[in-house]
């Protein structure tokens, strides 16, 4: 049996998103994103690939220094700063949902707005959203404290996935 035998494939669609690693260099890459995860009927989200066990993730290169556009990639996810994608129409966000009445569409308890101090480069501004994991800890340093590597950042234009490795601090404003 081949290598690339595509009945043993797996759907995907490609995720077009910048993304910041450590050292201060942005790029623009294609995440790849399992159409739909083993034992569920709706798209693999962007941070579920993102807060895997797995250290590695397969990305395709479009624009930045040093890049090949078009080759195909492994990122190593610990050297992720921050992911950004826009939140403009056409685009799909990172949090996709196919049907908003969908139990799968996420509300939120909690928004803050905060300044994101970064190790080696600027701070990033924006709305933390949330819903507390235990009653009455709606605090942002509960929020951060929860497992996962990541947490989520709202602008204006974009959604950040900001790796918490790389915070240095954050202030409310």
């Amino acid at each position: 049996m081949s290598g690339r035998d595509n009945a043993l494939r797996v759907p995907i669609i490609t995720v077009r998103a910048e993304i910041m690693l450590q050292g201060g260099t942005v790029r623009t890459s294609e995440l790849f994103v399992a159409e739909h995860q083993a034992h569920d009927f709706r798209r693999q989200l962007v941070t579920d690939l993102l807060e895997s066990a797995t250290a590695f993730v397969p990305l395709r290169a479009c624009e930045g220094p040093g890049e090949v556009p078009g080759q195909v990639e492994l990122l190593n996810k610990e050297a992720m700063v921050w992911l950004r994608v826009p939140l403009t129409a056409g685009e799909p966000p990172v949090e996709e949902k196919s049907d908003p009445a969908s139990p799968d569409v996420e509300l939120f308890d909690e928004m803050h707005a905060v300044r994101v101090d970064l190790l080696s480069t600027d701070a990033l501004a924006g709305n933390i959203l949330y819903s507390p994991t235990a009653m009455g800890h709606g605090r942002v340093v509960d929020y951060l404290n929860d497992p996962g590597r990541l947490f989520r950042l709202w602008t204006g234009e974009h959604l950040y996935l900001v790796n918490k490795r790389f915070v240095v601090r954050v202030v409310e404003v």
